[in-house]
């Protein structure tokens, strides 16, 4: 996994197994993916980046760290470490971790679980069709 939380230079990561992230992480906290597929990669060209999906790190208590995301079964939380040993097998290219700063307040990780018993289990809503549509829109906009 690669550490990108300076943000002003992503060439200026370094790797770290999985198996310590935890000792890195916080609430807050983004998990970026880079998938393997071809249809991910269309994706990537599609909203010019380099990143096809994200997840959130939750610490809920010393040892529980968790990742919200949001995919085709809904908007789910794991289990942090397992949830990165899958998609590292073989699902993934590359995986970031972009890093909260500022100050956070100390009701942060409360309002993050909070906002997840909100939207556990909502269908994940973004697609193709929505990303291009609002694209041309976009563009039909600047030409007015």
């Amino acid at each position: 996994m690669s550490d990108h939380s300076d943000t002003g230079n992503l060439s200026k990561s370094k790797s770290v197994h999985i198996s310590k992230i935890e000792a890195l992480v916080k609430t807050g906290d983004i998990v970026l993916f880079k998938s393997k597929n071809s249809l991910s990669g269309l994706q990537r060209i599609a909203t010019g980046t380099n990143w096809d999906h994200i997840g959130m790190v939750v610490r809920r208590s010393e040892s529980l760290y968790d990742i919200i995301e949001a995919t085709g079964d809904g908007v789910q939380m794991y289990p942090l470490i397992n949830r990165l040993e899958i998609y590292n097998q073989s699902l993934m290219a590359e995986i970031a971790i972009r890093q909260l700063s500022g100050n956070i307040p100390t009701t942060f990780t409360d309002d993050i679980v909070k906002f997840f018993e909100k939207v556990e289990g909502k269908p994940y809503e973004l697609t193709t069709k929505k990303i291009l549509f609002k694209e041309g829109l976009k563009n039909y906009e600047d030409r007015s």
